[in-house]
């Protein structure tokens, strides 16, 4: 019998949460908000490359890059978590959203890979660096893509003590699987 009362209590504590929309984006309406999921695209700057996102909601996101780094001469790889922290308001666009956001973040840049040396500035070990990207990000209403503009200062630490500053425009498009949005 107690069994049944705590059973039938939980129920009950239970429909006082809100309920999860389990329809996966099956609604008539279509697409609507800011992309979440999966996305991949590019970034033009300081490194130039390829750009890959996982956005499972509106508070953060995981970023990642494969670029390469013209003015050094090295592949540069860098993951980030970015956390979205304030909504810029604006009356010129109706569609979509502006969000700042910023966080933290690693990057590798390697000067050799295999055994090929990329590098004409001697480096024969990979540089290993903490950064904090920041920038703005552009969430059109009702399209699978994201524009944004990014700085990221970076303090090296392998081999050496280095400064650095990485600033990219990039896109991504969102694909794959549901159509889920913000």
């Amino acid at each position: 019998m107690s069994a049944c009362l705590a059973l039938l209590l939980s129920n009950l504590a239970w429909a006082d949460y809100p309920q999860v929309d389990t329809s996966l984006g099956n609604d008539a309406q279509g697409l609507e908000g800011a992309p979440l999921g999966v996305g991949a695209g590019f970034v033009l700057g300081v490194p130039t490359g390829l750009s890959a996102s996982w956005r499972p909601g509106d508070a953060f996101a995981v970023q990642a890059s494969l670029a390469w780094h013209g003015q050094e001469k090295r592949v540069s790889t860098s993951m980030d978590l970015i956390i979205n922290f304030y909504e810029i308001e604006s009356d010129d666009v109706e569609e979509g959203r502006f969000v700042a956001y910023a966080g933290p973040g690693f990057v590798v840049r390697w000067g050799w890979v295999r055994n090929v040396q990329l590098s004409d500035w001697g480096v024969d070990k990979p540089m290993l660096g903490f950064r904090i990207p920041a920038g703005v990000v552009y969430l059109p209403e009702d399209k699978r893509v994201d524009v944004f503009l990014e700085v990221a200062p970076t303090l090296y630490v392998v081999p050496s003590n280095d400064l650095d500053l990485a600033a990219v425009l990039g896109a991504r498009v969102y694909f794959g699987g549901l159509d889920i949005h913000l």
